[in-house]
C-alpha cells in the first residue's frame, strides 16, 4: 500500500531501528509513483543520509535522527555517545560469551551498577592488556576463579581494604603512613607459616613501643617482664656483650650491669656491675632488702647465713701491710664488756632469744670491729672471738707461768 512521504520519513527519524515491514512500505510507494518513475540509484554516506535517485533525476534524501550519526552494522567508527537502556553489548563466540551491562529499574534505584560478564564455563575470565606503540602487547592484570593477578603495584586512594565486610588493613591518613593490620581486632592475628616476618626498620609493640620495641641495632627494650615458656626455654648471647640491664633511660655503663658468660680454663657466669664501687647488687623479697653486695664485694644478709663447709676469710700475710703485733692486754677490756640477752626488733627476723654484744659497748674497747653500715653498727664476730680467745689465752698463760714461778721460789723458799 502506498504510503505518504511524512509517514515514510518518520521511519528513519523516530530514532528507531526500521523493520523489514518499513522497508518493504518504502519500496511498495516508490513503485507506485503517480508519474511512473522508477529508483535508479540509492546511495549512503560517511554520515548515514541516504539519497535515492529516480528516473526523472530527482532526488530523495532522508537524513536519521541526530544528525545523521549512526553505527554499520559491518563496523565503523563513533565519535558521540551510544545511549542503551536496559541492554548489555554482548560478544559471542561459539558457546562462549562476554557482556558489558548496567543495572537500573527506575531513578530511586538504590543498588544501580555496571556489570561485566562471561558465561558457558570455568574457563571464560577477564583480562587487562596494554600494546604500546611499536611494542609487544603486555598483560597488566586478570581476573579468573575469584583471583586477582596484579602484575604491577596496587594504587588506592582510600585507606583501608576490607574482607567479608570487615576492615583487615588500613593504610593511615597521616604523615606517619601507618599500615594498620586488625586494627577493629576482626582475626585472630597474622601467620607466616614457615616462613619469616622481617622488619628493617624499627619494630615496636604497644603505643610508641611501651611494651616491647626492637631497634635497628638489635637492642631490645621490654615495658613490663619477661617471660619464658616452654621446655629449654632460655635466652642466648652470642657474642660477648651478655645481658645488659641499665638503671635509667640512658643506655650507658655508669647505671648498671651486665649478666655474661666466659670460656678459658674455667667457665663462668658472671655479674658484672659497671660504674664505681658505690654500685652493686642487691637482692629483695617484696620492697625489703634481703642481701646485698657492694662493689667492693661486701656482702650484707638480713638473716642467718648457713653453709655446710667453712665459711674463711684471706688471712695470707703476703696481702697485709703494717703488720704489728698487738701490744694491749685484752683481759682488761673483756671485763669491760657485757655479754647480753636480747630480741630482734624487726618482727621478720628470728624471734627467739639471741646472746651477743652491744656493737656501742664493744666499739668503746675494739672500735677496730665495729662497722657502720648506714645508720647502724656492725660487728666482725669472727675475728672478735678468734683474737679474744688466742690473745686472752696467751696472757692467761703468761700469768699462769708467773705464778708458778712464784710458787716454785715459794717452794724452793721454804724447803732451804
Amino acid at each position: 500500500m502506498k504510503k505518504g512521504i511524512e509517514t515514510l520519513k518518520s521511519y528513519f527519524e523516530t530514532g528507531d531501528i526500521p523493520t523489514q515491514a518499513h522497508f518493504e512500505d518504502l519500496i511498495d510507494s516508490l513503485r507506485h509513483l503517480d508519474d511512473g518513475q522508477t529508483i535508479t540509484n540509492v546511495n549512503t554516506d560517511a554520515e548515514g543520509i541516504v539519497s535515492i535517485t529516480l528516473s526523472d533525476g530527482n532526488v530523495i534524501t532522508i537524513t536519521p535522527p541526530g544528525g545523521g550519526n549512526y553505527v554499520s552494522a559491518d563496523g565503523d567508527t563513533m565519535n558521540g555517545n551510544l545511549l542503551m537502556t536496559n541492554q548489555e553489548v554482548r560478544w559471542e563466540e561459539n558457546t562462549d560469551y562476554a557482556a558489558v551491562g548496567f543495572k537500573n529499574t527506575m531513578d530511586g534505584d538504590n543498588n544501580s551498577y555496571m556489570y561485566f560478564k562471561t558465561g558457558d564455563n570455568d574457563n571464560e575470565h577477564f583480562k587487562w592488556l596494554h600494546q604500546p606503540t611499536g611494542a609487544a602487547e603486555a598483560e597488566w592484570m586478570s581476573l579468573k576463579k575469584k583471583e586477582l593477578d596484579v602484575k604491577g603495584s596496587i594504587k588506592a586512594d582510600d585507606t583501608t581494604i576490607y574482607g567479608n565486610g570487615k576492615e583487615l588493613i588500613r593504610f593511615s591518613d597521616n604523615s606517619n603512613g601507618w599500615l594498620r593490620l586488625n586494627e577493629q581486632q576482626h582475626f585472630a592475628g597474622v601467620y607466616c607459616g614457615t616462613g619469616r616476618l622481617r622488619v628493617d626498620g624499627l619494630f615496636e609493640v604497644g603505643n610508641l613501643g611501651s611494651s616491647l620495641k626492637v631497634e635497628t641495632d638489635g637492642q631490645v627494650s621490654v615495658g613490663k617482664d619477661v617471660k619464658l615458656k616452654g621446655n629449654g626455654g632460655g635466652v642466648s648471647f652470642l657474642n660477648n656483650d651478655g645481658f645488659k640491664v641499665y638503671g635509667s633511660s640512658a643506655s650507658d655503663a655508669t647505671h648498671g650491669g651486665r649478666v655474661n658468660g666466659e670460656t678459658g680454663s674455667y667457665n663462668n657466669l658472671y655479674f658484672k656491675v659497671e660504674g664505681n664501687l658505690n654500685n652493686g647488687f642487691v637482692f629483695r623479697t617484696g620492697s625489703n632488702n634481703v642481701a646485698g653486695i657492694t662493689g667492693r664485694g661486701d656482702a650484707r644478709f638480713e638473716g642467718s647465713v648457713y653453709a655446710y663447709g667453712n665459711v674463711t676469710a684471706f688471712s695470707d700475710g703476703r696481702l697485709k701491710a703494717d703488720q704489728q703485733p698487738m701490744q694491749d692486754s685484752v683481759l682488761d677490756k673483756v671485763d669491760m664488756l657485757k655479754p647480753t640477752f636480747y630480741r630482734w626488733k624487726d618482727e621478720n627476723k628470728d624471734q627467739s632469744p639471741q646472746l651477743g654484744f652491744i656493737a656501742q659497748e664493744v666499739q668503746e674497747q675494739f672500735p677496730e670491729w665495729v662497722h657502720e653500715n648506714g645508720d647502724h653498727l656492725s660487728m666482725s664476730y669472727d675475728k672478735m672471738g678468734a683474737v679474744l680467745a688466742v690473745k686472752g689465752l696467751q696472757e692467761l698463760r703468761a700469768e699462769v707461768k708467773e705464778l708458778k714461778a712464784e710458787l716454785k721460789a715459794l717452794k724452793d723458799g721454804i724447803t732451804k
